[in-house]
């Protein structure tokens, strides 16, 4: 098995609403953070987690079952 970076809370609930389909935007009105932030979070998630784009961190989160 593989192991997984430390996702913080924060990065997980990003990661949540990344894999809902949500817009940048959304999840920066949703969790009340800026889009910097949420933009910060997903390049964050995609280094940790070596995805190269959204479609990657989706289906890494699902193969690794990091939401459950």
């Amino acid at each position: 098995t593989k192991v997984l970076p430390k996702i913080s809370k924060r990065e997980k609930e990003v990661l949540d609403l990344i894999v809902k389909e949500h817009t940048t935007q959304e999840i920066a009105n949703k969790i009340f953070i800026s889009l910097k932030t949420v933009e910060s979070h997903r390049g964050n998630l995609l280094a940790k987690l070596n995805a190269r784009n959204t479609a990657g961190l989706v289906r890494i989160t699902m193969e690794n079952k990091l939401l459950d």
